[in-house]
């Protein structure tokens, strides 16, 4: 049982974790597109 418990938070932390990454990841894309087309322009 404790065993359940512990996996369920690990993967909760896992998670959120990977949930900021991918957010991190799409504002840096989003911050070198704007920096690209602010010196094309």
């Amino acid at each position: 049982m404790l065993f359940m418990i512990r996996t369920v938070i690990i993967g909760l932390f896992s998670l959120a974790a990977l949930n900021l990454f991918v957010f991190q990841g799409i504002e840096f894309m989003h911050a070198m597109t704007d920096l690209f087309n602010r010196k094309d322009s």
